[in-house]
């Protein structure tokens, strides 16, 4: 029952989210900005078994509009590559699941976003791989252009703690790299990076750290991707040979122009 719901929620998502504008000889043309806050996911309108103790879904891929968030799962389906949408605000009811999202309270304070207390969980595990598998893909390519804008992004609070601890033992503070990738007819269309841990500029002292671990939500602009048929996203360290650190971060508030003409 709990799956069939939320299938059906995601369904209506999809639909609601265009505007059509019908053109003479049957065909259709709709121009808009996709402005996705997940909120239709919030725990008020599901069912009370989809997210599970850890606060997070990851068992489906779900559609927004013209996009879709992919996922792939292990043979167990106990853990994923790709997104998973998530409640686990800090300090929740979710408090200490790895899906939690990082923050500082000083800085941001209920870290979340805007009015909002759902958002998405990125995770690479290489162990859970797909031939042609993408993370974030405009459904309707060939009768269309996507061009992404932007989204906020942050750590979550497991990979924050695994962060400091790794800069406890280690000279240098772990540098973390997060890169959005577009693609269009097999292409790169364009790239852009954020930087979600790693040394400050200036030198350390007693009231200024050595290292930064992005606590807050955190714009990235995304156009410099261009039109895209999909998006891959990527996180690199500046110790390729560390194990302690898994691949993950939060999305929220994701915005891309989209046209439509069929």
């Amino acid at each position: 029952m709990a799956k069939r719901i939320f299938k059906g929620i995601l369904l209506m998502a999809a639909l609601s989210a265009v505007a059509v504008s019908c053109l003479k000889g049957g065909s259709y043309e709709s121009s808009y900005t996709a402005c996705l806050t997940f909120e239709e996911f919030d725990e008020s309108y599901m069912d009370e078994d989809i997210y599970g103790e850890d606060g997070a879904f990851f068992e489906n891929p779900f559609i927004m509009g013209d996009l879709g968030f992919n996922v792939i799962l292990n043979d167990p389906k106990t853990d994923y590559s790709g997104f998973a949408i998530s409640v686990a605000s800090p300090g929740g009811d979710y408090k200490g699941s790895p899906f939690e999202v990082n923050y500082d309270e000083e800085q941001s304070g209920s870290g979340t976003t805007a009015g909002s207390n759902v958002f998405t969980v990125f995770h690479h595990d290489p162990e859970i791989t797909m031939e042609n598998f993408h993370h974030i893909l405009f459904i309707r390519y060939g009768n269309g252009t996507c061009s992404p804008l932007s989204c906020l992004v942050n750590n979550t609070k497991m990979v924050a703690d695994s962060i400091a601890s790794y800069n406890s033992r280690h000279e240098q503070p772990l540098g973390v790299i997060l890169t959005a990738t577009g693609y269009a007819d097999g292409s790169q269309t364009g790239s852009a990076e954020i930087m979600l841990a790693g040394a400050r500029e200036n030198t350390a002292s007693e009231t200024s750290p050595r290292d930064t671990i992005v606590s807050t939500w955190t714009p990235l602009d995304l156009s410099p991707l261009g039109s895209v048929e999909y998006i891959d996203f990527t996180l690199s360290f500046s110790d390729p040979e560390q194990t302690s650190v898994a691949e993950y971060f939060c999305m929220d508030d994701f915005s891309a122009n989209v046209h439509i003409l069929m």
